[in-house]
């Protein structure tokens, strides 16, 4: 650890790393690195609120928690503090009682708190002087931002990826190698490319996922880039705009999603990149109208719902709403179900139960009913 920017003794960088160790070392914990805690401190210095905050990810499983690093800078002095949060709905609210509540929507509640925090002494934070210029200016703009901008604003479109790929080949970045092969697969499967590309994404994939990891459960790739994300409900809602600038989504896995949560979904603008929504709440007829009257939704061509406890009535309701629907991904099918996407050809139903009735055989036969083992 080498805190450059702050005139840390060797006393003060064994403190943090014998917080690091004591949080890292806890059974069921999501890791931070060493290298990940200094870069949340150069973020605390160049930040326009002086407040940087890190963990290693979120999870759905309440069991589980994260190491979170939070960095507050206050004039000469920056503060910063390692401990635990729990993963689900991780946050420095979470891992210091005095910071409670914590709001992730405006910061500014949290000012006098995290003041209060920065100047008590603890054994899990380390209060440092930042040295003269310390307070590091932003990197100088380059082509990165507008090559990565583009390949956000055409989530379908290989050429943006094929560009930004070999911009990050020239500068010997390893995720220019990683996205150019992971188009060539997305063309022809091929053994040696596809054993390379995982061994990269091994290495890299903490790297790659940072900011997605501080909000979403899971991270799934393709043709380069992070193109779904399995999160909360809730917190989709808070982040969308952010999350959209960070990864060319078109798929969302969304977990609790309460019918009071999925109002304020469906009015969100960001759905109108998607392609694929997943849902894993009931939330019956009304959940189904919720959906059919998003226009954001009428392009979507999966949808899961297994679980989400529709009727006929709703089935009809989100089918006749969304015209490019090719998949929708049901926990049972039954003649009323199969009924309904007999007349529409390009549907295919993905269940783990379908019965066996006439008109379901038939949908087997067509090929329009994909039997998915049990979860």
């Amino acid at each position: 650890m080498n805190l450059s920017q702050t005139a840390a003794s060797p006393a003060d960088l064994e403190r943090l790393r014998a917080a690091l160790r004591r949080a890292n070392g806890t059974r069921q914990v999501r890791l931070l690195t060493e290298a990940q805690v200094e870069e949340t401190v150069a973020r605390a210095l160049t930040s326009s609120d002086g407040l940087a905050v890190l963990h290693g990810g979120e999870a759905n499983d309440g069991t589980q928690r994260t190491t979170l690093c939070l960095a507050v800078r206050e004039g000469d002095f920056v503060t910063v503090g390692i401990g635990l949060s729990g993963a689900a709905g991780a946050g420095p609210g979470r891992t210091w009682k005095t910071l409670q509540p914590w709001s992730r929507t405006d910061a500014s509640k949290n000012t006098p708190r995290l003041q209060a925090w920065a100047r008590a002494k603890a054994p899990d934070r380390v209060r440092l002087r930042v040295v003269a210029g310390g307070r590091a200016r932003p990197a100088a703009p380059d082509d990165s931002a507008r090559l990565l901008a583009a390949v956000l604003a055409s989530p379908a479109d290989d050429a943006p990826r094929a560009v930004y790929a070999d911009w990050l080949l020239e500068r010997g970045d390893p995720h220019g190698e990683f996205i150019s092969l992971q188009l060539a697969l997305a063309r022809r499967a091929n053994a040696a490319k596809q054993a390379r590309a995982d061994a990269l994404l091994a290495q890299h994939r903490l790297a790659w996922t940072e900011a997605l990891r501080q909000v979403s459960l899971k991270q799934r790739f393709e043709r380069g880039f992070v193109f779904e994300l399995e999160l909360k409900a809730t917190t989709f809602v808070l982040e969308a705009a952010r999350l959209f600038s960070l990864a060319p989504l078109t798929s969302v896995i969304l977990r609790a999603a309460e019918l009071p949560v999925l109002r304020k979904v469906v009015a969100l603008p960001q759905l109108a990149r998607l392609t694929h929504l997943g849902l894993d709440r009931t939330v019956g007829d009304a959940g189904a109208r919720l959906l059919a009257g998003a226009p954001g939704l009428r392009q979507l061509e999966a949808l899961s719902c297994a679980g989400c406890g529709f009727t006929a009535e709703g089935y009809e309701a989100v089918l006749s709403a969304m015209p490019a629907l090719k998949t929708l991904r049901v926990r049972a099918v039954d003649d009323a179900l199969a009924a309904l996407v007999l007349p529409r050809r390009k549907l295919v139903l993905q269940a783990a139960r379908p019965a066996a009735t006439p008109l379901v055989r038939q949908l087997a036969r067509e090929g329009r009913l994909e039997l998915q083992p049990r979860a």
